[in-house]
């Protein structure tokens, strides 16, 4: 997900910074840090919709909490003006700055929610569920089904026809995930059981 964020916000590769965490996998504390001076956010904000953000606050100036807030509260203004996520879809400046751990579920949620509509809405690039998968499976792997599906199952503002289209993409997306993740989880369990056996010079043979 931040990778994502990342690539589409800031076009020149020599300009973005090195990704948190070892070998792909992010902690939530090094997720939200990455995020929490908000520039990154307004970056996307303007990538998605160019001058929705009027001043960007980064570099020295991003050290400055209250320019931090002003960033974040930018970006989450775009999310509900531009993007169309309700209230509570959006996470709020103190899920980012003030809560930790407790705060990532918003966070996460409300950019999965804009990278799924990235390409409907803005013809910007989203991001795909096999991508979403390997994500969450990085950041919370003991509770991927939740983590993803979480957003699917908020109340949503009153559908229009192509919102209700939008929706029932957005709900086989959810189930193609859900299949694939309890597959994840089917073939962990097949893998502990052999773990358990191991030592056992031959296996069982079925009595005909």
């Amino acid at each position: 997900m931040l990778d994502w964020a990342q690539q589409l916000a800031i076009e020149e590769e020599g300009k973005r910074q090195t990704l948190p965490g070892k070998s792909d996998a992010v902690t939530k504390n090094q997720f939200l840090s990455f995020l929490r001076d908000g520039s990154l956010l307004a970056k996307l904000a303007n990538r998605l919709q160019p001058g929705t953000i009027e001043t960007i606050h980064e570099g020295d100036a991003a050290k400055d909490k209250a320019n931090q807030t002003s960033n974040i509260n930018a970006f989450i203004n775009f999310v509900k003006e531009k993007a169309g996520l309700s209230e509570e879809q959006v996470f709020t400046a103190a899920d980012l700055q003030e809560k930790g751990k407790a705060g990532y579920q918003a966070v996460f949620n409300t950019l999965m929610q804009l990278a799924l509509k990235a390409q409907g809405i803005f013809e910007q690039k989203g991001i795909d569920v096999e991508q979403l998968i390997q994500t969450a499976s990085q950041v919370v792997p003991t509770n991927l089904v939740q983590t993803i599906l979480n957003f699917f199952r908020r109340a949503q503002p009153t559908q229009t026809p192509k919102k209700l289209a939008k929706e029932a993409e957005e709900k086989d997306k959810a189930a193609t995930i859900e299949k694939v993740a309890e597959e994840k989880q089917t073939e962990d369990e097949v893998c502990k059981k052999v773990d358990v056996q191991a030592g056992v010079d031959t296996p069982a043979v079925a009595v005909h």
